[in-house]
């Protein structure tokens, strides 16, 4: 594998690392909000 090759591998990591990170956040924040709020509340069933 060239130099070029495995900075252009480690970049397309750390974009994907850092795109879960923000989807790990939301998810949680999407969880505090369930717990605060209750599930029906959240989606709409009632």
């Amino acid at each position: 594998m060239s130099p070029d090759a495995m900075v252009t591998t480690r970049q397309k990591a750390d974009e994907l690392i850092k795109s879960l990170g923000g989807l790990v956040s939301y998810l949680n924040q999407f969880t505090d909000l369930v717990k605060a709020t209750g599930f029906e509340n959240v989606v709409g069933m009632n």
